[in-house]
Formats: structure tokens, C-alpha cells, sequence
């Protein structure tokens, strides 16, 4: 009897890149890893590392598994429950939706690159990323060709700079931390012209700062550590973009390259987090990671009204003529806005 030989020809494994090994880059590579084979490149040594409040609602447990809970107590250290906004004669409450949980962000990303490597993400770290190209349609890194390049790389994006995009807006964060203990279960804030400053307790300590323009942030800065007397080690800082970019969707060279996180400029127009919303976009690339075009344009539908309306929200609040018509309590959600 005669059995015919079968032939297996060599198996094409989709090769993905990701640049940025922050809490985004980390999630799209573990989500990604059942899709082909994944490499992140991180400029710094480590995992983590992003200056960051880390106050990110209970539902990133929808995007990552739950921690055991030993391991969950060392990454959250406090839980919040509302928010006080404190005008000059009225405070207005926020009822969140969602408890808010004040995380450790750097364990929190170690732990997101943690469950990526467990299913064979390949992390490259001290790599610069000072090369990215295109042959044939194909993206390539520092010389490497992939099938697929994603940046993940923050506000100030190398692969959003070599593709000619840049985002419409910035706006600065400027914070510190004071040694008393916060035990308190909500956060204040005090509005300013485009921004505001806050007070976040954090269990073991508080956290202080201010979001601004740029060009106004550590004037708002210096003006809250003289208010509250603050005392103080060290300060950090971290930009944030406002407003979607991508590439230009007839942009040929850009048709298997793509942005997320703050890269594509995801964050929340009141807090200027965004976290949540760089992994729904992440849950996005995921379905269409064969179509990046496809993947942006989910992306501006489900977030470019939500930014705008958000935006308008913020100016209203901040006005301070319009506060005296603001309910004392409002209903809020900390991923989408006001309900």
C-alpha cells in the first residue's frame, strides 16, 4: 500500500513589535502573544518606571487576572470612592461609579510584564530606538524587519515621530508626596483655568499636584506648596497629549504601523489618565491586528465624541460662573465621565 508523503511547508509566524514596555505596551504584548511571536523594546532598564498617580478604576481586573490577594495588597494601597471638587464657595461631589484603587504603578507594571513573559513575550531592554523604517510594506526596527509595529512609547513617541504625527495639545503634570499618613477615602481637587490640582491619600501618604498647560504648571505647582505648606523630597513631572493621532490612513509606509496609550494620545480630558482607555484600544488592535485602519477608526468612534463632550464638561466646571448651578452631587463615572 502506498501512503503518500505530505509535505508541511514552514509555518509563517506573524512577528509583531511594540515599542515601550510601559503598563500599555506590556498589555498589547499579552494580549498578543497567542497572535505570533512578540517583541517589546524599552529604552530603560525595567519594567515600569512611568511617573504616574496610579488612582485606575476596579475595572483594569476586566482587562488582567486579579492577583492572589497577597500579592493584590502590595499593589493597591489605598481605595477611593469620590471626588471633591472645591470651588471658592461650594464643594461639589462625585459619586464614583466605579471604586477608584490607588495602585504602586511601578509593581503594577511589573506585574502586567510579568503575565506578558509568561506567555513568551520577549521584553529587549537598555534598546534605543533611534531606526524605524519600511521595506515593502513591512515595518523595521533598528534594522530588524517585523510584520507589525506598534508604538507604545508615551507622549513623546519615537514611532509617532518618525511617522510625522504629532499630537494637538499638551498639558503637564507636576506632583510630590508628603509623608502623613492618608487615610481618607476621596479625593480633592481645585479647578483651574484648563486644569486643576488634587489631593490624593495613598494610605501611607498623600500625593499633591497639579495638572496644567504647560507653560503654567510649576507657577500652579509652586502656588499649592505655598497654600498647604507643604513639605516635601522630591518632585516629578510627566506630559500628557490631548487628542487622537494616528498615521495618515492613506500613509502607506504607516499601513502596519500604529499607535496606543498615550502615544495615540488616549487620556481622560478631566484627570489626564488613561490607563482604562489604552487597554479597551489595546482589546481593539487585538480584533483587528490584520487591519490597522480599521483598528483606529473603532478607536476615534468609540472616544472622539466622549473626548469632546468631556472637554466641554471641563470648561464648564471650571467657570466660575456657571459653578453655582452645579448639583452639590453628581453621579460619575472615572472612565467615561459625568452620567
Amino acid at each position: 500500500m502506498h501512503i503518500p508523503l505530505c509535505v508541511v511547508g514552514e509555518v509563517n509566524i506573524m512577528k509583531i513589535a511594540i515599542v515601550g514596555a510601559g503598563i500599555n505596551g506590556s498589555y498589547l504584548g499579552y494580549k498578543l502573544a497567542d497572535k505570533g511571536e512578540v517583541t517589546v523594546f524599552e529604552r530603560k532598564a525595567q519594567l515600569g518606571g512611568k511617573p504616574c498617580s496610579g488612582l485606575i478604576s476596579k475595572r483594569v481586573w476586566d482587562h488582567i487576572d486579579k492577583p492572589e490577594a497577597g500579592q493584590h495588597d502590595q499593589l493597591v494601597k489605598h481605595i477611593i470612592t469620590e471626588a471633591r471638587i472645591h470651588f471658592p464657595k461650594k464643594t461639589v461631589t462625585l459619586k464614583f461609579k466605579q471604586n477608584m484603587l490607588v495602585f504602586d504603578r511601578q509593581k503594577l507594571d511589573e506585574y502586567v510584564g510579568k503575565l506578558a513573559e509568561q506567555k513568551g513575550v520577549k521584553f529587549r531592554f537598555n534598546i534605543d530606538v533611534n531606526s524605524v523604517a519600511n521595506h515593502g510594506g513591512k515595518p523595521i526596527v533598528n534594522g530588524l524587519v517585523f510584520d507589525k509595529l506598534i508604538g507604545c512609547d508615551g507622549a513623546n513617541s519615537i514611532v509617532k515621530d518618525k511617522l510625522g504625527v504629532s499630537a494637538s495639545k499638551f498639558r503637564l503634570g507636576v506632583y510630590c508626596y508628603t509623608r502623613d499618613g492618608g487615610k481618607d477615602q476621596w479625593v480633592d481637587t481645585w479647578p483651574l483655568k484648563d486644569g486643576f490640582s488634587w489631593k490624593i491619600p495613598r494610605g501611607d501618604c498623600v500625593e499633591w499636584g497639579v495638572v496644567a498647560p504647560v507653560g503654567d504648571a510649576k507657577k500652579e505647582f509652586e502656588k499649592l506648596i505655598k497654600r498647604e505648606h507643604l513639605q516635601y523630597d522630591k518632585v516629578y513631572s510627566h506630559i500628557i497629549p490631548e487628542g487622537l493621532c494616528f498615521p495618515i490612513a492613506n500613509n502607506k509606509v504607516a499601513r502596519n504601523i500604529t499607535l496606543c496609550g498615550d502615544a495615540a494620545g488616549l487620556t481622560k480630558p478631566w484627570s489626564g489618565g488613561g490607563v482604562i482607555w489604552g487597554m479597551i484600544a489595546g482589546d481593539m488592535l487585538v480584533r483587528n491586528l490584520r487591519d490597522f485602519r480599521k483598528y483606529e477608526r473603532a478607536v476615534k468612534k468609540q472616544f472622539n465624541n466622549r473626548i469632546t463632550l468631556n472637554l466641554i464638561g471641563r470648561n464648564i466646571i471650571s467657570n466660575p460662573f456657571v459653578n453655582y448651578f452645579i448639583p452639590k452631587q453628581i453621579g460619575f463615572d472615572g472612565d467615561i465621565g459625568l452620567l
